[in-house]
């Protein structure tokens, strides 16, 4: 009955991702997985600006056993959303990605960087949580647009711990 009532809004809206996203949740569910994943695929091919379309396809890919192909999609959406990139991290955790593929997830990205870092932190890996603050320091200096916020964050990090050399390193 879900089937059909969603191929009906499917009809009226065949572009509407989050809609073929369903449907690829309900084909899953009743264990027909290839047509799951065309509809997800279905559904970023229209969508292609929506993290959330990224995040949902990855997900489930890496419940299906495909985690490199869902820790792809999962760093997709955290470059397309790099401000909530507090949700992607909290979608890898759920998925049952470990620290190191998260932190490998989001190499080079200076904001899921820093959230990753802020994650450490907040789970007590004060060690990990340091190196990763200074890959976000690399990764926003060779970002074009600087983000001085990354910077004072990162400045912070250090000067609350005391590392005053690495604190003015980041204000340099």
């Amino acid at each position: 009955a879900a089937l059909r009532h969603l191929a009906g809004a499917i009809r009226r809206r065949p572009v509407a991702g989050s809609y073929l996203q369903r449907r690829g949740l309900i084909f899953s569910e009743l264990g027909e997985y290839e047509k799951a994943d065309s509809s997800f695929r279905a559904g970023l091919k229209y969508d292609r600006s929506n993290p959330l379309r990224y995040r949902i396809y990855g997900s489930w890919l890496i419940s299906r056993g495909l985690r490199r192909e869902g820790i792809q999609q999962l760093r997709e959406a955290a470059v397309r959303q790099k401000e909530r990139s507090d949700l992607n991290i909290s979608q890898m955790i759920l998925a049952g990605l470990s620290d190191d593929e998260i932190h490998s997830a989001l190499g080079g990205l200076a904001e899921p960087l820093l959230h990753f870092g802020e994650y450490l932190v907040d789970t007590g890996q004060e060690e990990k949580a340091r190196v990763v603050y200074g890959e976000v320091l690399q990764a926003a200096l060779e970002e074009d647009e600087k983000e001085p916020s990354l910077f004072l964050k990162v400045y912070r990090f250090y000067h609350k711990r005391e590392l005053y050399e690495e604190a003015l390193g980041t204000v340099r």
